[in-house]
Parts: structure tokens; C-alpha cells; sequence
């Protein structure tokens, strides 16, 4: 089962939330009911809310389990590969860019330090594939000024589809990024990272991949807004569960925007 559902704008994810939840929360309701064995793919933006939200209602429904839900994120997989590939001079199928955190511009957080079978990019490459792939959504939205979808997201959400059906059928190594109910960080009960898919949904979560320094400061960023976007999503349902842990009292740096930031000569 898939959930796409579109409204709202894109740069207003309360406003997106507010007009998608209650029809997300319909459709939840009826898959708990009458099908409540299914593998439930998410991709109604905010994503980073509506996957709390559907969890919530299959626990009350008495059909939850993490593994059969999932939130659609592989748009910015596609988008990291396809740049890094660029980068690279190679075909995007053969680059795997891991994109882990959540599905906004200020919780995503492309691993190029981990990208495959490369990883030597400049820093200010790095900055630039980063900064493009978490803006891409916006962009896209920009200058498609009638629809917040695309013709990327369409594929993208194809591609998870096909590869949830292939685990289903017993396929192996079908590895995708995925935003779901996890114990990978102590304190998000939902972050979006490398899982291998099989005939129960979530075979193996593979966790967070391995950080540069870079790379941690923007995931220590996002931290206390994707856990805000998770509150909100359960709350919606009337759950008011706290935090896994509380928030560190100092909270990080902010990353600067860019290398000149750092170095204002440059």
C-alpha cells in the first residue's frame, strides 16, 4: 500500500501538514482495519510527520509494526547519486550516495563521505552536492509552479515501490534509504538511512553510516527539528510521548552555508 497524497506548499510544510493529515489518517485507518498485515509505503509530504502519524494509528488499531512502514525518501538518494555521478564522470547507476536524517531541506544530510565506489570530493564540492540535493524539492516546486511532484519523484517513488516488491518476493540485497521507526540514535525514534528489504519489510537496519566532520554538524543540526516534526505527527493522534532522551542543554554550532563562510577571502 502506498500513500501519496499532495497539498499545500512545499516551503509550508505546518500548512502541507495540516491539509494532508486528516486524509492520511483515513487512509491509515482503513489499512488497520482491513488490511492490517500490509507493508504501508509513505510518501505524503511532510514525510517527517506522517510517518509518526500512520504509526500511531496502526498501535490503536492493534496492526503496528515497525518493519511494514516506511517513509518514501529515495528522491534524495536519486538526486545525490545522480550529482555525485556527475561529479565523478560515472553513469548514476553506478553511484550510492546514502541520505540519512529526514525528508526537508534541514533534516536531510547527504553521506558523500561514504558514497560508492568514490568518495574523494573537494570540500567545496561537497558543500555545493549537499546544499543542491536538500534544495531540491524547493527548486523543483519553483519552477513546476502547478504541482509539487515531478517527474523524479515519480520515478523515485517507483523505484522504492519495485524494490519493496522485490524483497517481498524473496530477492536479495535490496538495499534502499528509508525513513522509519529505529533505535540507530538516541534520540530520534525515526531517521531515514540505509535498510535492507526483504519478505517482512525491514530485514536489517544498517544504522548511520560512519560521518565527516562536516557532515556530523549538519546531522547535530537537524536533530531537535526532526524531532519537533515527529512530535507533531503524533500529536496530531493525540499521543504526547516525549523524546527518547532529552536534547543536549548546549546544542551544536550552526554549519556555516558554505566554505566561504569559513573563509571570508575566499
Amino acid at each position: 500500500m502506498m500513500m501519496s497524497i499532495t497539498k499545500g506548499s512545499i516551503q509550508n510544510y505546518s500548512s502541507q501538514f495540516e491539509q494532508n493529515a486528516p486524509l492520511v489518517q483515513s487512509l491509515a485507518e482503513f489499512i488497520g482495519t482491513c488490511c492490517p498485515k500490509a507493508l504501508i509505503a509513505v510518501g505524503t509530504n511532510p514525510v517527517n510527520s506522517m510517518v509518526p502519524l500512520v504509526s500511531e494509528v496502526m498501535k490503536r488499531k492493534g496492526a503496528y509494526s515497525p518493519n511494514n512502514i516506511f517513509g518514501i525518501t529515495t528522491v534524495n538518494s536519486v538526486r545525490a547519486n545522480t550529482l555525485a555521478a556527475a561529479a565523478l564522470g560515472l553513469d548514476a547507476e553506478c553511484v550510492v550516495v546514502p541520505v540519512v536524517g529526514g525528508h526537508t531541506e534541514t533534516t536531510m544530510v547527504p553521506v558523500l563521505s561514504q558514497a560508492k565506489p568514490c568518495s574523494e570530493f573537494t570540500p567545496e564540492l561537497v558543500e555545493k552536492i549537499t546544499r543542491t540535493v536538500r534544495y531540491g524539492m524547493i527548486n523543483v516546486a519553483k519552477v513546476k509552479t502547478n504541482s509539487a511532484d515531478s517527474l523524479c519523484g515519480a520515478f523515485a517513488f517507483a523505484r522504492f515501490v519495485i524494490s519493496l516488491v522485490k524483497g517481498l518476493r524473496g530477492y536479495q540485497g535490496i538495499v534502499e534509504c528509508s525513513y522509519v521507526r529505529s533505535r540507530v540514535h538516541p534520540q530520534l525514534k525515526y531517521v531515514a538511512n540505509p535498510i535492507l528489504l526483504g519478505p517482512a519489510g525491514v530485514m536489517r537496519n544498517f544504522g548511520i553510516p560512519k560521518l565527516s566532520d562536516y557532515e556530523n554538524c549538519l546531522f547535530d543540526n537537524l536533530i531537535p527539528i526532526l524531532i519537533s516534526d515527529i512530535q507533531r505527527g503524533e500529536k496530531y493522534v493525540g499521543v504526547f510521548d516525549p523524546p527518547i532522551c532529552n536534547l543536549c542543554e548546549e546544542m551544536p554550532e550552526r554549519c556555516p552555508n558554505s566554505v566561504c563562510t569559513r573563509n571570508p577571502t575566499c
